[in-house]
């Protein structure tokens, strides 16, 4: 099972959380990589270190991927699309592409997320900050993994009807013409 995080390296994006909750999988005898995607944002106080962002990219189930443009590949290489952040989010790029993709997600139970996440349907919303609940989120692919195809068609189906641009185009230009 190949679970993908793409996101800047804060402590409130929940990667912590989420090498946890994937190395508990594999320590329970489950065979999961972690594929890592995303850039450093020092100049963040909520940067996490350079020090633990290496020591995590030597982890044995960690697929440390970097700063990436090609995102379609990315997603194509992977089963489940995971952010588990405590951030204030708008609506996650990461999820859109993730849900067009045609990829289930685990996202945490917070505006943003839960605006393309819908928790039984294309993924799976969990509590922030819940190491606890995110292993068993991920473990529910693992352990029942026709959810992958599923939740990914679902997603996709979400995606070509909240979010295809001209939807979000013509819900703009109400928005404008009901304030003139």
């Amino acid at each position: 099972m190949v679970f993908l995080f793409a996101s800047r390296f804060l402590y409130s994006k929940g990667l912590g959380d989420l090498i946890a909750a994937v190395g508990a999988l594999n320590d329970d005898g489950y065979n999961c990589v972690l594929r890592i995607c995303g850039f450093e944002d020092s100049g963040n106080p909520d940067a996490i270190p350079s020090k633990v962002l290496e020591h995590w990219s030597r982890l044995a189930f960690v697929d440390w991927l970097g700063q990436r443009r090609d995102m379609s590949n990315v997603l194509k290489s992977c089963d489940v699309v995971v952010l588990p952040t405590s951030y204030g989010e708008g609506v996650p790029r990461i999820l859109i592409e993730a849900a067009a993709s045609g990829k289930p997600c685990v996202a945490t139970d917070i505006a943003g997320c839960r605006e393309i996440i819908i928790d039984g349907v294309n993924g799976t919303l969990i509590r922030p900050e819940d190491p606890l609940a995110l292993r068993e989120a991920l473990k529910q692919f693992v352990e029942s993994p026709q959810l992958i195809s599923n939740f990914g068609k679902a997603g996709r189906n979400i995606v070509l009807e909240k979010f295809d641009q001209g939807y979000v185009n013509a819900d703009t230009v109400a928005l404008y013409e009901s304030l003139i």
